[in-house]
């Protein structure tokens, strides 16, 4: 019965609800949840929200969903419904569990305040949240970075347990990589600040001496976004 109403609201263009209990989650709704909280783990997270609430009024058009600051995973949450037009409009709040599952670093030993990460100390493993939705580490926020705090060995690293170092030094000589459509063009240029890993950062073309904004790849490694 349910499988012929679901295949009738996508033909007809209409809304379709999912029954949860004696709950009718608007599928937007539970998309919303499942992208926002995909959004602040980050890291290929696998969500799935469990919608037990909707305070709404009517749904006419996209939502997007935000999680209150303290949401932890497996526990009863809440999210605010806005306007997928505009996120000033709150337009209602919603209650879900959520189970989120992602790559995370994990570590082999432990790792004291002020100690540099290795390959050797860390791997990678799939894990389940059971903890507030706080974005995890990825192998290249940790690899060379530093401890904030003691760490005991197992421990799922979060980002806020390390301090990055910079994958780019001011004065390393780096590769600098422009790319235009399916076309990569690469050359030597110098830093002239020191980035970590997404950031932007100057640099100068040793031959004609101009200057760069490149956002670090890796180590070693920028991608030219402007030429000055």
């Amino acid at each position: 019965m349910f499988a012929r109403a679901f295949l009738i609201a996508l033909l007809t263009g209409s809304t379709p609800l999912v029954a949860r209990g004696d709950v009718a989650v608007d599928v937007r709704v539970q998309q919303a949840i499942e992208d926002a909280v995909a959004e602040r783990v980050g890291h290929d997270a696998i969500v799935t929200a469990r919608v037990t609430d909707i305070r709404a009024g009517e749904l006419a058009e996209g939502v997007v969903a935000w999680p209150e600051q303290d949401t932890r995973a497996g526990v009863p949450a809440r999210f605010a419904l806005y306007s997928s037009r505009s996120r000033r409009v709150r337009i209602g709040e919603a209650t879900a569990v959520v189970s989120v599952t992602v790559e995370a670093i994990r570590l082999r030993r432990p790792v004291l305040r002020g100690e540099s990460i290795e390959m050797r100390d860390i791997e990678e493993v799939r894990h389940e949240l059971d903890g507030p939705l706080a974005p995890v580490a990825g192998i290249d926020d940790v690899l060379g970075a530093r401890a904030r705090r003691d760490v005991s060995a197992d421990t799922i690293l979060s980002r806020s347990d390390v301090v990055p170092e910079p994958a780019i030094k001011s004065g390393e000589s780096v590769r600098a990589v422009v790319r235009i459509g399916g076309v990569e063009v690469s050359a030597t240029a110098i830093a002239l600040q020191s980035g970590a890993r997404n950031e932007v950062i100057r640099l100068t073309n040793p031959g004609s001496r101009k200057t760069l904004l490149g956002r670090v790849v890796r180590r070693g490694e920028v991608e030219v976004i402007d030429a000055r």
